[in-house]
């Protein structure tokens, strides 16, 4: 058994023991904390340090070169928050969605989202923009297109705890810190260490190349730590996510929310198959109709895969503590009439999305 796996095996012994599982600041915690604002400080150190060349023997031009290089360097690896690159569904033209968005939210203590966005992932997920941490909520209409209406109330439950479970590494300063780390990596990381291109100084070049190298794996290994710093505390947030959504919506909910997660080849599958027959406009017609003829063997199978799975984190282990949990009728469940309320405005945007699924495949797949 790997690191890994033994890792996420005690963790999900240490929370099949505990009946609360809500994410302490931990001293794990603490550290990326404080590694994240040695790395900001850093950053903001080359900035000054930049000033004080320029000024220190002006108007010496390597001095003034070096120092606007720091200052430029500083300014690239910058507290810098999420970006809201494409705009949310608006709550008048979507208000079931939100409706039932904002009653989950409530139902969980948590704020409302800012805004939903829809896309053509297979998918969902949770992120926070902009200097305000405004809540987004990201779903993939193909996922969306396959859940039955407790499934929908568990994948909106499950994302929505995201934003409450203290899950750093989705927070702006240790999210910032991790993408100033990586663009040093990358800004230092030469492309060659042993370059023909270089007849004159060719051995200044080497070396300054070695040392270059050398430093981008230090940077490496930094970000590699700061990364898994948080590792056992994301994994505790995403089974914290997961009792949430099993509170919210029922453990059978869950679950079968969890198996369906598994179709991403279906979905791929289904992609093929519209544009070989051309069949542009009915794709997820086509896709439901994928989902619903797949036998009960295949099923199993997909189970079996499920229970030997060892990813971050294992969705065995998930299944695993998912039944453990002892709960009783679910907090809150949608009537059939909402659901189709809902369903009838996600409909709007079937053209649109499915356009974007296979632009974005043959993009990626099919050369012409």
């Amino acid at each position: 058994m790997s690191a890994g796996e033994k890792s996420s095996q005690n963790l999900l012994k240490s929370l099949l023991q505990k009946v609360n599982i809500n994410s302490s600041f931990s001293s794990l915690k603490l550290l990326t904390l404080l590694t994240s604002s040695i790395i900001h400080l850093v950053s903001l150190s080359l900035f000054f340090f930049g000033l004080y060349l320029i000024k220190s023997d002006f108007p010496n031009i390597l001095f003034i070169i070096l120092g606007i290089s720091l200052i430029v360097l500083a300014w690239i690896t910058r507290i810098k928050p999420n970006k809201l690159r494409q705009n949310p569904l608006s709550r008048e033209h979507y208000p079931n969605l939100y409706k039932i968005t904002d009653e989950i939210s409530s139902a969980l203590n948590a704020d409302k989202v800012y805004g939903i966005i829809i896309d053509e992932k297979f998918n969902a997920s949770f992120s926070q923009i902009g200097w305000k941490q405004q809540k987004i909520l990201r779903l993939g209409l193909p996922l969306l297109s396959v859940l039955n209406k407790q499934e929908l109330v568990a994948l909106i439950s499950h994302e929505i705890t995201h934003g409450i479970n203290g899950d750093l590494n989705r927070g702006l300063w240790v999210g910032s810190a991790i993408h100033t780390l990586s663009s040093w990596y990358q800004i230092t990381k030469p492309d060659k260490i042993f370059d023909t291109r270089y007849r004159t100084g060719v051995i200044f070049m080497i070396f300054a190349n070695i040392l270059l190298q050398l430093v981008s794996k230090i940077l490496y290994f930094l970000l590699y730590i700061l990364c898994h710093l948080n590792w056992r505390d994301s994994q505790r947030a995403e089974y914290l996510a997961d009792q949430f959504a099993a509170k919210t919506a029922g453990k059978e909910a869950i679950l079968s929310l969890l198996n369906k997660l598994h179709f991403h080849d279906l979905f791929e599958f289904t992609i093929l198959k519209v544009i070989n027959t051309k069949r542009e406009g009915h794709f997820f017609q086509d896709f439901i109709e994928q989902i619903l003829m797949v036998p009960a063997k295949e099923l199993e199978r997909i189970k079996r895969i499920e229970l030997l799975d060892a990813t971050h984190p294992p969705t065995g282990n998930r299944i695993f503590y998912i039944n453990s949990l002892d709960l009783e009728q679910p907090n809150h469940i949608i009537k059939d009439e909402t659901y189709q309320l809902i369903m009838n405005e996600l409909s709007k945007l079937h053209l649109l999305i499915e356009k974007n699924i296979l632009d974005d495949y043959k993009l990626r797949y099919i050369q012409y």
